[in-house]
């Protein structure tokens, strides 16, 4: 009954490079001592952190981080970015921003093109929008 029956992937795997360039925050109304902790979803590095902004309610870092990422194109569910923004002076790190997205979303993301990002922040993953966080995110999928 069986025995013509072909195995056929469910999903191809896709390997690629992302960039993730760490622009600014604005919206706090206090001085930060800020910096951003970034966790990639099937990336290596799996994670990365910004450099910390002392006594800034707008802190500036522009700093640029590359990871080697792969997704599962098919039916399996999209990767994610987790964006945290931290206060070090608060508890050695408290979280004060939050966002993610996905970032094999070929809509948000063309392969090759430099998406400007603005991450509404929120207070907690529960909390409400305090401030924006500015990213440029280039996603280069690797042709097949």
């Amino acid at each position: 009954f069986f025995s013509h029956c072909i195995a056929m992937p469910l999903f191809k795997s896709t390997k690629g490079k992302m960039t993730i360039k760490v622009i600014s925050a604005q919206g706090y109304n206090t001085s930060t001592d800020a910096y951003v902790k970034i966790e990639v979803e099937d990336g290596s590095p799996s994670s990365a952190t910004t450099e910390v902004i002392s006594d800034n309610p707008s802190p500036q870092w522009n700093q640029e981080f590359t990871f080697e990422v792969k997704a599962s194109k098919g039916l399996v569910g999209s990767h994610k970015v987790w964006i945290y923004v931290k206060d070090k002076k608060l508890m050695g790190g408290k979280e004060i921003g939050y966002c993610e997205f996905k970032y094999d979303d070929d809509k948000k993301f063309p392969s090759g093109q430099t998406v400007e990002f603005r991450c509404e922040q929120v207070a907690s993953r529960f909390g409400k929008t305090t401030a924006t966080l500015n990213l440029d995110i280039t996603v280069t999928w690797d042709q097949q």
